[in-house]
């Protein structure tokens, strides 16, 4: 990481403050009057969101702001930071006119434009800054803001292998069963531990939402290991993370434990509605999640995983994540019934995402959930 980098990276983890703690940091701003002047620019720029109403100056603000300050283009290349910093303030604090903003984005070659100035919604072409109503999801399901609710106890929940049969018989009828997602979640076996137990986080696409991430919790022990007295938290980063619900029922298919027994697994899925505002994403500090236990020596232990999703494209998932995010759909679409508006189309997308995250470890387990929807999909068909 070379010095500039360095300098963005303390200013948006902790803003000037962090920079003027850190010693090497600010032996390097004594003695340079170039990097005196790029932080003199962040800081008026961050100080210009602040009374806007927004959020710490974003990384991809950033990046155009330091982009500007040592790379100026065109006829404004002779032009000091100063004045760059001066302009951008400007027009985020509306000081300026219209002729200010087409200076900057057109004259100086900044790849930025205001569309919009009003007191409470500014428009720049990375990402918007408006108050939103949240996305609509599959079937309802209540959404539980992160201000509100940051963190969330999860009780396991013992594995379901039979839960298939139970429900299977009551897709051919009219009357749909009503589909635990939890239960149908845990009836299918996933990757096995490599070591003692572990815990992962995975944060990813949803299939049937462009407008929130899915994250997956998973527990599991090896055969020989069992985990007594687990207690399991999620926790969400509100700078991150707007809304959030769990893709379960009030009640479980096969009771609670505090107990992951040897060779054990539990699953559980959260969709999430990223924070919209300018900048935000959920590529670090969104989701983590932490495990104490007991392991088999008598030790007490905490594990913890951090969800950071790294923009990656559905099929780029782990094949787990994909199957028990075909899992979830399939029973968000059942409470729906036979006779939702375009259930067969959805149905039949959920089967692709299914078919594709079969794999061969567990191939035959996972086409029970391809017969299931199948068999729900020439139903809604009638």
């Amino acid at each position: 990481m070379n010095e500039l980098e360095r300098l963005r990276a303390a200013f948006v983890d902790g803003g000037k403050e962090a920079i003027e703690r850190d010693p090497e940091l600010s032996a390097l701003l004594a003695a340079s009057p170039e990097f005196q002047r790029v932080l003199a620019m962040m800081d008026e720029v961050d100080r210009g969101l602040a009374d806007l109403d927004a959020v710490r100056m974003p990384p991809a603000l950033l990046d155009r702001v330091l982009e500007v300050s040592v790379k100026p283009r065109g006829f404004w290349a002779w032009l000091q930071v100063r004045d760059y910093a001066l302009g951008v303030a400007a027009v985020l604090l509306m000081l300026l006119p219209w002729a200010t903003i087409w200076m900057l984005s057109h004259n100086r070659g900044v790849e930025m434009q205001v569309l919009e100035l009003q007191p409470s919604i500014v428009r720049l072409d990375m990402q918007a800054i408006e108050e939103r109503s949240l996305p609509r999801t599959p079937n309802g399901g209540a959404l539980a803001t992160v201000a509100d609710a940051p963190q969330v106890a999860l009780a396991l929940e013992p594995a379901t292998p039979r839960y298939i049969e139970k429900i299977a018989g009551g897709f051919s009828g009219k009357r749909w069963p009503n589909v635990n997602a939890s239960a149908l979640l845990n009836a299918f076996p996933y990757a096995a531990a490599e070591k003692d137990i572990e815990l992962r986080v995975e944060v990813g696409e949803t299939p049937w939402s462009r407008e929130t991430r899915l994250v997956r919790i998973y527990v599991t022990a090896a055969k020989d290991a069992v985990a007594r007295e687990a207690a399991l938290t999620v926790s969400f980063n509100e700078e991150r993370v707007m809304a959030y619900r769990r893709i379960a029922e009030s009640g479980t298919g096969g009771g609670t434990s505090d107990t992951l027994p040897a060779g054990g697994q539990f699953t559980a899925l959260f969709e999430i509605v990223p924070l919209q505002r300018i900048g935000a994403t959920l590529r670090e500090d969104s989701v983590y999640a932490s495990m104490r236990f007991v392991d088999p020596k008598g030790e007490r232990r905490v594990l913890q995983g951090e969800g950071v999703d790294r923009n990656k494209s559905f099929e780029a998932m782990s094949i787990d994540y994909r199957f028990a995010a075909a899992a979830a759909w399939f029973a968000l679409e059942a409470k729906g019934g036979p006779k939702s508006d375009g259930l067969a189309h959805r149905l039949q997308r959920m089967m692709n995402v299914a078919t594709r995250a079969l794999g061969s470890e567990h191939r035959a387990e996972r086409l029970a959930l391809v017969a299931l929807a199948r068999a729900a999909s020439d139903q809604a068909h009638k």
